[in-house]
């Protein structure tokens, strides 16, 4: 269970060996966005671009590695029936929803529990510099209180006793780093960009410094 309900976020998982990270990408955007759907991965034009580092917690640091797949690489993009898989997606939330009240799902297996399941309430399309924006905002300064990305974040937070989002580090620093290429081409030919936790405080820092 998230933490932090109602975060635009990018389909991403852990790698599972054997799995390249290529394929790893592919089926956490195949059990995430495609809610169990296939993909024809031949098809797919993915170009790994991306890599944040994060911190060392309990002795471990972990590299989480993006992929882009421009539009006019891969034609398959504009077929995604976005309705189709929002309806999908809130049958299932029903579905569990239902099993948690009854009583039914703790009773599941983990493959069972899957299939019923969702972790996405909603699959939407948003301008880069959107966001970006969205990202960012989950930095506030600290008298801006949390910044909720919609009304659905803020009933849950409110309903669960949160007080403050997930920063979305990692995610916005990938999407800066695509924002920054002037052409597809440019985007295409980047050797993965790496960066780190301790490029976060950096960012911070300037942040203050800019709002001062």
């Amino acid at each position: 269970v998230m933490s932090y309900p109602g975060e635009y976020v990018l389909p991403g998982g852990r790698q599972d060996p054997p799995e390249t990270l290529r394929e790893c990408a592919l089926r956490e955007f195949e059990e995430e966005v495609l809610c169990g759907g296939s993909l024809d991965r031949n098809k797919v034009q993915a170009h790994h671009f991306y890599t944040f580092t994060t911190k060392v917690v309990r002795n471990v640091r972990h590299e989480i590695s993006s992929f882009v797949a421009l539009g006019e690489d891969n034609p398959w993009i504009n077929e995604i029936n976005i309705p189709y898989l929002n309806g999908r997606a809130r049958e299932n939330l029903l579905m569990e929803q239902k099993a948690l009240e009854s009583g039914a799902y703790w009773s599941l297996d983990k493959a069972a529990r899957h299939a019923i399941g969702s972790e996405m309430v909603e699959l939407k399309w948003i301008p880069l510099p959107e966001a970006v924006l969205i990202t960012m905002s989950s930095l506030p300064p600290p008298e801006l209180g949390t910044v909720f990305v919609n009304a659905y974040q803020e009933m849950n937070f409110r309903k669960h006793g949160l007080k403050r989002r997930d920063p979305m580090m990692a995610t916005m620093f990938a999407l800066l780093a695509a924002a920054q290429c002037q052409s597809a081409d440019e985007l295409r030919s980047l050797e993965p960009v790496t960066s780190s936790h301790e490029d976060k405080h950096k960012l911070q820092r300037g942040n203050r410094a800019s709002k001062l």
